[in-house]
């Protein structure tokens, strides 16, 4: 009896090895920490980490991250955060040098990781330059492409320029799946963001979610897109209620068997 549980037990575990993404589940976090500091202007990244655990995601985009600047003490905040969470590796993506250090973007994976890449987006025009941090993770045993990014939040040809240079640099297979999580500065529909709606799709099964400013949101610019678009069918998206912590509200995908 003992030996016919333990192969039932040992067939289930392969079973469920093999089971689709969609039976897996997988949780996303998008959320613009303003470099750490909160609304009541305390520089806490500490809370930040607790936010980020709290909504358990397997993979997290993060915006306005410092690395070694003054402004922020002289914090690796991509890896702090990674100290404080873990169980998470940090990849850091520069967007341009800044006080002493570097800015840019994060992207954090409870996945095992394959391959990094940083992608330089265009500024120029009084519009700093921008990055996106690219993950090539495995997830239910094929492979999942991450990208977290930030885009201009001032000019809409300047969006739409990155945006145009995002879809470049990141090729994918028509059935290939990838998530691109990040603060657009922009709602899904606007115009400057048309480059992402050939090949992806929001995750909002309604309309986008407010996320900006955090206090009092009126402003949905913060998004979580699947590819391919059908993939993004039955996905759960939703703003969290964090109102303190940043100045953006963190935004959270919940794909079903989660």
């Amino acid at each position: 009896m003992k030996h016919h549980l333990a192969m039932l037990i040992a067939a289930a575990s392969l079973l469920a090895a093999s089971l689709p993404a969609e039976t897996n589940g997988l949780r996303v976090l998008t959320y613009n920490i303003h470099i750490g500091r909160g609304l009541d202007g305390r520089y806490d990244l500490a809370r930040i980490a607790r936010v980020i655990r709290e909504a358990d995601a397997d993979l997290v985009a993060l915006q306005e991250v410092d690395r070694g600047t003054r402004r922020s003490q002289g914090d690796d905040q991509a890896a702090e955060l990674a100290r404080l969470l873990p169980g998470y590796t940090p990849f850091f993506a520069q967007a341009m040098p800044h006080d002493g250090g570097s800015y840019g973007v994060c992207v954090l994976s409870r996945l095992p990781v394959q391959s990094t890449r940083a992608v330089s987006l265009p500024g120029g025009g009084g519009c700093g330059p921008r990055a996106a941090a690219v993950l090539e993770v495995s997830f239910a045993g094929a492979p999942l492409t991450f990208v977290g990014t930030h885009l201009e939040n001032a000019n809409r040809e300047m969006r739409l320029r990155q945006a145009q240079a995002l879809e470049a640099a990141v090729p994918l297979a028509p059935d290939a799946r990838a998530i691109l999580a990040g603060d657009f500065n922009a709602p899904p529909d606007q115009a400057a963001l048309a480059p992402l709606t050939n090949r992806w799709r929001v995750t909002w099964a309604g309309p986008p979610g407010l996320s900006y400013p955090a206090g009092a949101p009126e402003i949905a610019i913060d998004h979580v897109w699947s590819h391919p678009a059908a993939w993004a069918d039955g996905v759960r998206c939703e703003v969290i209620a964090e109102p303190v912590a940043s100045d953006h509200r963190p935004v959270r995908a919940t794909w079903p068997g989660r």
